[in-house]
């Protein structure tokens, strides 16, 4: 009787899994949450739906709930290359700052992706290590080149140390980007409010 129980949570589970990316593909957040939470029900340590569900809650503004399913995840075994950064990501929103530097320290073959240097610059500069943090976004234009979010958190970190016109001539780079070719994660407007804030 457990093994047929066991071969049916076994086939509705990825069925489950499978609704559950069609309806993230289509746009639909909060189905696909639902589908996907309905998959772990049955098959709890159903390794994609745990890293799925991750991304998603990620996704909706709730970093608590993605550190938590990630790190089941991660706890599983999960692929180090699909776990850790947005692992990482969930512990920066949380200003786990600390903890996210180093789980990504603990992690240098992941150097090669996108975003390593950049969260890990983040990391240092939200603990004021300023050396490390411009250490950590050279590094990061140097593998994988300027990017619109790279040249913005440059910004950032010049604000903080009081370096305006420099904070505002990487601005102006970041803004020469085509818009087209990568989305703005964050206000420049904000930065620009900022920067006029530090003038008066």
């Amino acid at each position: 009787m457990y093994t047929f129980s066991a071969s049916i949570c076994a086939e509705q589970s990825p069925s489950l899994y499978e609704k559950a990316v069609q309806l993230q593909q289509q746009g639909d957040y909060k189905a696909a949450e639902i589908a996907v939470k309905n998959s772990i029900q049955q098959l709890p340590n159903y390794l994609p739906a745990r890293l799925l569900l991750g991304d998603l809650l990620l996704h909706s503004g709730k970093p608590q709930s993605a550190e938590k399913e990630l790190t089941i995840a991660l706890n599983l075994q999960a692929d180090s290359y699909t776990v850790i950064i947005p692992l990482v990501k969930a512990k920066l929103f949380l200003h786990k700052y600390q903890p996210a530097l180093s789980l990504l320290n603990s992690y240098p073959q992941l150097a090669s992706e996108d975003e390593y240097f950049l969260l890990q610059g983040n990391a240092y500069k939200a603990l004021t290590q300023y050396e490390q943090a411009e250490k950590s976004y050279q590094q990061s234009a140097f593998v994988h080149g300027n990017t619109i979010e790279l040249y913005t958190a440059r910004a950032d970190l010049l604000l903080k140390q009081g370096q305006l016109k420099g904070a505002e001539g990487v601005i102006d780079k970041a803004l020469a980007i085509d818009a087209h070719s990568q989305p703005a994660p964050v206000s420049y407007t904000h930065l620009r409010a900022h920067e006029t804030s530090l003038h008066l």
